[in-house]
């Protein structure tokens, strides 16, 4: 990652440690603005941005996020996340 960050020249607009309070985007001014704060210090900041992209990264490296879906229980077959995928999976004939 940090070698595409810096072949792009892009270190300068990404902002690490902040969190998102509020993103309003204008039609008129073809903008987002962000309202943010600083995780360390909690200090209020705001930026306005041609696009967002948020990286919220792994919350546990170990499991991956499985969000629940209605009829989950239910579900007959085997159910694997791509983060642990099985060497040993044989998905011939699978849909």
């Amino acid at each position: 990652m940090n070698e595409v960050i810096d072949d792009n020249d892009i270190a300068r607009h990404i902002r690490y440690k902040h969190k998102i309070v509020s993103a309003s985007w204008s039609s008129e001014q073809n903008l987002w603005t962000i309202e943010a704060v600083t995780t360390a210090t909690g200090e209020a900041k705001t930026f306005s941005a041609n696009f967002l992209w948020m990286c919220q990264g792994y919350y546990r490296r170990s499991e991956g996020y499985t969000p629940e879906w209605k009829g989950m229980d239910r579900f007959k077959g085997r159910i694997v996340h791509p983060q642990t995928w099985p060497d040993d999976i044989d998905l011939k004939d699978k849909k």
